[in-house]
């Protein structure tokens, strides 16, 4: 069975210098990513001790990733949803995770399961996305407003340009990012990395000015 798993597996050295560009701009996002998701959550539920859990949450995250890297496969990363799911649910223990982390091992070694799984109807999935999607800005919008986080034009400015870049991005034509040179195009075309770069750019720009 575990010949099935690493029989394509090779330690040859390759080295591509967009790919390599781009993997460091999406872990600093994913970084960032990573934060905010589990600060997000631990200021919805009023959790104890933030510091050492965002230290050690972050830490496993990478931890996580190097070693998939070696691997050659997608690494773990904490849910960016979560917030928007716990709202939606109301449900917040980690428990709940368990059997569905479970189940969902068992069923990857049943590809009919799988092609099942695979064939539920877009609208379906759609549908459910609208809604925990509706529910992840809710979440967000009534955490800036009980922090203050957004007190003029500025700070709004900030929020509200990144996701809007974002959201260009995610149907922007592929023949447009031909135009960019070879380097340029795993970030250019990636609506999240440019959206965490639109961040910080504006955050340094306008705030620290």
């Amino acid at each position: 069975m575990f010949s099935l798993f690493f029989g394509d597996l090779s330690f040859k050295f390759a080295l591509d210098p967009g790919i390599l560009l781009s993997f460091l701009f999406c872990y600093l996002a994913l970084s960032i990513n990573d934060l905010g998701s589990i600060q997000s959550v631990g200021g919805l539920l009023n959790a104890s001790s933030m510091e050492e859990r965002v230290s050690k949450g972050v830490g496993i995250t990478g931890l996580g990733n190097v070693t998939a890297g070696l691997f050659g496969v997608v690494g773990p990363v904490n849910f960016s949803f979560s917030p928007g799911l716990i709202t939606a649910t109301g449900c917040a223990s980690r428990y709940s995770l368990l059997p569905a982390g479970v189940g969902l091992l068992i069923l990857s070694f049943f590809p009919a399961a799988v092609n099942f799984i695979s064939n539920i109807p877009p609208v379906v999935i759609g549908s459910v996305l609208v809604y925990l999607m509706s529910a992840q800005i809710a979440s967000g919008l009534l955490m800036l407003t009980e922090r203050s986080a957004i007190s003029g034009f500025n700070e709004g400015l900030i929020v509200g340009f990144p996701i809007l870049i974002a959201t260009i991005l995610a149907f922007i034509p592929s023949e447009f990012l031909t135009t960019f040179p070879p380097i340029l195009r795993p970030v250019v075309g990636n609506g999240f990395v440019m959206g965490v770069i639109t961040v910080i750019l504006l955050e340094r720009l306008i705030l620290k000015t």
